[in-house]
Parts: structure tokens; C-alpha cells; sequence
């Protein structure tokens, strides 16, 4: 019987250090949700809000999620540094390239917003979500996307969409069986380009996701399967549909 009872021991410790050495969320996380003060950048050109994590245990911790997330937050600005470049060049008059251009627009101007929500907070969990926007006078419509980013708070270390799963438990194919019949159900509310769901593909390798208090959302930027103009497809899972795969309860 005592040699039963130490197996089933070091069973169970197995399993837990298997659960947090492969990227899940580690069992010296915080389990209260952790307080989190605004952040924000207000000039002519920046118009930002973003969190910031307080209170962590351990500082070192607290200040790679509060670098992450600025990173996070001000993603879509440095993929538009190249186009605030180029319109800097655009105002010399020597440039002859943007000749027509000056004779509408005196300068350049640009802007670059963000708003940021948190949309879990728990369990040593943080998941956030950023609504990114950059425009200027040389662009017909502004370029937005939508970024997300979950730690673990026990370490600092963002968590990629498989590591919430049990391994070998296929959870792309119940994760894109769910999402069709999410589809199927707002077929009639949600414009897609492509012709059916045979196209939608589902589950990709660098899967964007982000985590809410009842469910797992799943999303693609626009333009991915939606016109610009209905915003990204944002396909909504509630846990209950899939907890017997999880590896921790979320």
C-alpha cells in the first residue's frame, strides 16, 4: 500500500512539473488578479494608453511584462516608422517625387493611437488586448490592427496558444470545429471574403488569441478572411466547450 501511495506521488508531481515546464502558467504565479495603472502618451501625434503591471513580487518579473507590453502597445507604430521616414522626405522641396503631393499638403502629419483593455486578470494570469491605429495625410485610410499578449505573471513569460492544452489532444481540430459552427451561426452578421468555410483554415502556426473570464477568443487581422472595413474577425469559444483538454482551468 505504501508503495502505492508514493507512486501515485510522484505521478502527480510529474504531472505538475511537466504542466509548467512546457509554457503554461507556472505554481508560483499570483493567484489575486494584480493591480494595473493607465499609462499614456498625449501629443500631437501620439494618442496612447496602456497598462502597467504593479505590484509583482518580483521586480525583475514586473519590469519584463511592463516591457513587453509597451512593446505590444506601440507594435503597428514601429512597422510605420519606414512611411514616417518617407514623409519627412516628402515636405523638401527638392524631392520631386511628391511634387503634386505638396501642392495639397502643406506638411506631413501622422498620428498613432492605441487603446488598450485588460481582459484577464487571475489565477497568475494577464491577458490584453491593443487596438492600434496609424494615419497621415499621405495614406487614403488609416492602417489598424488589433494585438494581444497573455503571461505568466510567476516569470514574465508571454504563453503561445498550445501551451493551454494537454499534449497529443488535437486541440486544432476542436478549436476549428468550434470556430465553424461560430461562423456558421453569424454567417448572416459577419461578412467574410472568402465562399465558404471549406476556405476558412482555422488554427495557424502563430495564432493570435487573447483570454477573457468565460472565453477563449480567437482572432485574425482584418483583411485575413474580413473586408478592411468590417474590422477583424474576432471568433468568441466558451471554455466549457473544450475544459477536458485544458491543462489548467482558466
Amino acid at each position: 500500500m505504501k508503495t502505492k501511495t508514493v507512486l501515485l506521488m510522484i505521478s502527480a508531481v510529474v504531472t505538475m512539473i511537466m504542466l509548467f515546464a512546457n509554457g503554461s502558467v507556472s505554481a508560483d504565479a499570483p493567484s489575486d488578479p494584480i493591480q494595473i495603472t493607465e499609462q499614456k502618451q498625449e501629443s500631437q501625434t501620439f494618442h496612447c494608453r496602456w497598462p502597467q503591471a504593479v505590484g509583482l513580487p518580483n521586480e525583475a518579473t514586473q519590469k519584463k511584462v511592463n516591457r513587453q507590453i509597451h512593446d505590444a502597445a506601440f507594435a503597428l507604430y514601429r512597422k510605420s516608422e519606414k512611411d514616417i521616414k518617407e514623409g519627412k522626405k516628402a515636405e523638401n522641396p527638392e524631392n520631386k517625387k511628391y511634387v503634386e503631393w505638396r501642392k495639397a499638403f502643406p506638411r506631413f502629419e501622422w498620428r498613432y493611437d492605441v487603446e488598450s483593455t485588460v481582459t484577464y486578470n487571475k489565477n497568475g494570469i494577464l491577458s490584453l488586448v491593443f487596438d492600434q491605429s496609424f494615419s497621415s495625410n499621405m495614406q487614403a485610410h488609416p492602417v489598424n490592427a488589433v494585438r494581444a499578449i497573455t503571461f505568466d505573471l510567476s516569470n514574465g513569460k508571454t504563453v503561445k496558444l498550445k501551451n493551454w492544452f494537454q499534449p497529443k489532444s488535437a486541440y486544432e481540430s476542436r478549436l476549428n470545429s468550434l470556430m465553424k459552427n461560430v461562423l456558421q451561426a453569424n454567417k448572416d452578421e459577419t461578412p467574410l471574403l472568402i465562399h465558404s468555410l471549406d476556405d476558412f483554415k482555422g488554427i495557424e502556426t502563430k495564432q493570435e488569441y487573447y483570454l477573457t473570464d468565460k472565453e477563449l477568443v480567437i482572432f485574425y487581422q482584418r483583411y485575413r478572411y474580413t473586408p478592411g472595413a468590417a474590422g477583424p474577425l474576432v471568433i468568441p469559444i466558451a471554455y466549457d466547450h473544450f475544459t477536458d483538454i485544458l491543462r489548467v482551468k482558466l
